[in-house]
């Protein structure tokens, strides 16, 4: 969690593994679990890619490069 709080844009799987040294199946099993417990959430972009991002309450979750906002359902 400590890498996505320090992104300003979604970050992939693949990218975070990458980052922290850990398989992409783990990496991706972590943040599913994280899902579970709405601590992060993910984005599907146009070509698939799933782009994960740490929900932070109290705020609007959005993108600060484009400014779109990720879930307003919570």
């Amino acid at each position: 969690m400590h890498y996505l709080t320090q992104t300003t844009i979604p970050i992939t799987a693949f990218d975070l593994s990458k980052l922290i040294d850990v398989p992409l199946s783990t990496t991706y099993r972590n943040l599913s679990t994280l899902t579970n417990f709405r601590l992060v959430d993910y984005i599907v972009d146009r070509s698939g890619v799933y782009r994960w991002f740490l929900l932070t309450a109290g705020r609007a979750n959005y993108c600060r490069c484009c400014n779109q906002e990720y879930n307003v359902g919570y």
